[in-house]
């Protein structure tokens, strides 16, 4: 799996990505509802019974906090989807000044390998700080979830974490959740000119 630096990508290739993943999402989570489905953006609360180091999720942006080892995958969220909800991800933001996450390692529970993204092409490119991923993270309704890291130099104690950003969609019923989030997918659809250019 490969990230790809946003300023590689335009604005209508982006908007087509978000497009296709958002009817991909509605279209799984229908089967098991007949309520009216909301897409948005993803956050980090959208984890609903993942934890972070043993504390529950109930914030915007994503974070690890210490301790965690150096040169060791970190289990930083795991959970299960509920039954009406999907989530896709399609990429990563750095927040943090001076990141020591290396790699990010998606899977649908530990017996499942899954999605691996190194992170490399976004820390040395100066220009930018987001990357998409050349193949979408997908956690389909009643699913387990899991979001491991990996830091070359860990983060030594509880003072210390890492805020990043993931970016994505959630589909779920209408007014289930933070509805205020939402962005129109149509603003996405009107930049739509092609898809995503393979990689």
């Amino acid at each position: 799996m490969n990230i790809v630096p946003a300023n590689q990508l335009d604005l209508g290739q982006i908007g087509a990505y978000r497009s296709a993943l958002a009817n991909a999402l509605n279209i799984a989570v229908q089967a098991g509802t007949n309520n009216q489905l909301f897409p948005r953006d993803l956050v980090a609360s959208d984890f609903t019974s993942a934890g972070n180091n043993g504390v529950p999720i109930a914030k915007v942006r994503f974070n690890v906090v210490g301790p965690v080892g150096a040169a060791v995958w970190y289990k930083a969220f795991a959970g299960t989807q509920p039954q009406n909800t999907a989530i896709g991800i399609i990429g990563y933001g750095q927040l943090a000044a001076s990141p020591v996450l290396s790699a990010l390692r998606f899977a649908q529970g530990p017996a499942v390998s899954g999605y691996f993204y190194a992170l490399d092409p976004i820390y040395a490119d100066t220009q930018v700080r987001i990357g998409y991923f050349d193949t979408p993270v997908l956690f389909l309704p009643g699913l387990p979830i899991e979001l491991d890291v990996w830091t070359d130099e860990g983060l030594a104690t509880s003072e210390i974490s890492e805020d990043f950003a993931l970016m994505g969609i959630t589909v779920e019923p209408a007014g289930t959740n933070f509805n205020f989030f939402s962005i129109p997918l149509a603003v996405s659809e009107a930049l739509s000119t092609g898809s995503i250019a393979p990689v």
